[in-house]
């Protein structure tokens, strides 16, 4: 039975636009107030190992809420981090599928989304294939955007089949996101996902289709690829739209 505690009350991000827009307005005294998705927390992957969250420069163990929506995406510098840390991406795809720039074109086929082609020499890709997902969390008004980098969407996958084969979307459902440690073949130490599921919500609690879809477009367009860019750590995202929200 789902608890009480799975609510709208207590997540309110899963109100829906129109109530987020007004609490935020309220709250902020600005009847005038037009929220954009860069507006949005994005929490990123810590580094060297690293298996804590950190959300508002507080460490937390695990990230629990309801993934409201998903979004795969690919992007593609010709330069490195290192080398151009501001720049947007000379290729990106908001599906994963079909890529816009240079070199652009469908994404299967690409030299840069073959394994060895990483520009530092490494067995990765070039092109970094990354899930962003909008989570609602307990008490917070505005979704969080996790952006999971290449080295987790093998767990984050794995995890979404698994909810679906038993028909039950990642929407559906309270989603607790922890850290674990791993090595790669260099025997660099990264942060890999491992996803749990920790409760179901009730039919009138669970976010609207609407609000899932408005979510799903813009996420996919605002650009975060950046900060998984690096595979195993991430850094800074780069410059997004400033998609209305």
């Amino acid at each position: 039975m789902t608890s009480e505690l799975t609510t709208k009350d207590t997540y309110p991000a899963l109100a829906g636009e129109a109530a987020i827009k007004d609490l935020i307005r309220d709250a902020t005294g600005d009847a005038d107030l037009t929220l954009t998705f860069s507006d949005l927390e994005i929490v990123r992957f810590p580094t060297g190992g690293a298996t804590k969250w950190e959300i508002d420069d507080e460490s937390e163990k695990a990230i629990t809420g309801v993934v409201v929506a998903t979004s795969k995406g690919r992007a593609y510098w010709a330069k490195t981090y290192e080398e151009a840390p501001d720049e947007d991406p000379d290729c990106r795809s908001v599906d994963g599928v079909q890529g816009d720039g240079n070199p652009g074109g469908k994404c299967a086929t690409c030299p840069f989304n073959e394994w060895g082609s990483d520009l530092r020499g490494g067995d990765g890709k070039a092109c970094a294939e990354t899930q962003k997902l909008v989570i609602a969390r307990p008490d917070e008004v505005l979704p969080t955007v996790v952006v999971v980098p290449p080295s987790s969407l093998k767990a984050w996958r794995a995890y979404a089949i698994k909810l679906a084969s038993k028909k039950t979307p990642v929407w559906s459902v309270v989603t607790e996101l922890t850290l674990v440690e791993a090595k790669n073949k260099a025997g660099i130490k990264y942060a890999k996902l491992k996803p749990r599921l920790v409760e179901r919500l009730d039919e009138k609690d669970q976010p609207e289709k609407s609000f899932r879809s408005l979510m799903r477009a813009g996420v996919a367009s605002a650009g975060f690829e950046r900060a998984a860019a690096q595979g195993e750590d991430a850094v800074p995202a780069a410059k997004g739209e400033d998609i209305p929200l």
